[in-house]
């Protein structure tokens, strides 16, 4: 009886296991749902930011904030951000940005910092400025320096900061 008992409940295992497969149909169900959701909920940056293109540049303007750096020599990080910044990328994860930051600032760049909007997206900035011309000209000397500065698609960009 006690054989029989442990034979009827190991089929009923096997039986219900090979029943819970899951298929690629399921897998692309669930992937195609999730694109729909995606591009239904298109909140791009763009679109909480207003763009102005100019020669050299697209300029955004956003809040920014600084993001204090847990280097102890970084005097580069200023109290509070430039008018108008030249943006290499932008980052959800402050980790990434920060990384970024030290690798600019290796690579020749000792002015670069870590921005912050309020809706904690971090640029990364590889220097700031006072007028929208000379902001032009750091960016331009980014793009001449694009084999040892990591630039994200779209940048650098002008990043003007709304006070």
């Amino acid at each position: 009886m006690r054989r029989f008992l442990l034979v009827a409940a190991t089929a009923a295992f096997v039986m219900t296991m090979s029943s819970c497969k899951t298929t690629e149909a399921n897998y692309r169900e669930a992937y195609e749902a999730t694109v729909a959701h995606r591009e239904s909920q298109a909140d791009t940056a763009f679109d909480r930011e207003s763009e102005v293109r100019t020669d050299s540049a697209a300029v955004l303007t956003v809040f920014l904030s600084p993001v204090k750096s847990d280097r102890s020599a970084d005097a580069a990080t200023p109290a509070k951000a430039f008018p108008f910044n030249a943006a290499v990328n932008k980052f959800k994860q402050v980790f990434n940005a920060k990384a970024l930051c030290h690798r600019l600032r290796d690579n020749g760049w000792p002015q670069a910092y870590v921005a912050k909007t309020p809706d904690e997206e971090f640029y990364v900035m590889a220097g700031g400025a006072s007028t929208e011309a000379e902001a032009a000209e750091i960016c331009s000397n980014l793009r001449k320096s694009a084999k040892t500065v990591p630039l994200g698609r779209g940048y650098p960009t002008i990043v003007k900061s709304a006070r």
